[in-house]
């Protein structure tokens, strides 16, 4: 599971901040940054099943369900899964922060 966790918040966690900065110099942000998030989702399920192979730790986090992910521990993986949400729904661009994105 210690795996699993540094996989999370040191490959898919700067994984995610960087595609989203890279999708704000773009020229339609919104677009890139959806594409990037298939690929991040693609990478975690990935990573979940190579890191995982062991049933016991599958249903370990099974059986936690949302509190697995809601662990101090992964504040990494979170901040670029929301930094990358932000600019692909418009609440982030190249001016920062927009309320509303419209």
């Amino acid at each position: 599971m210690k795996e699993y966790n540094w996989f999370l918040n040191q490959v898919v966690g700067v994984l995610s901040i960087s595609l989203a900065m890279s999708c704000l110099g773009m020229e339609n942000p919104k677009f890139f940054a959806w594409i990037a998030i298939v690929v991040v989702t693609g990478v975690v399920w990935g990573g979940y099943k190579r890191h995982l192979a062991d049933q016991n730790e599958v249903n370990e986090i099974r059986g936690q369900g949302l509190r697995y992910f809601l662990q101090i521990d992964k504040i990494p993986y979170f901040l670029g899964m929301i930094t990358l949400g932000l600019v692909a729904t418009g609440f982030l661009n190249k001016g920062g922060l927009v309320f509303p994105p419209f």
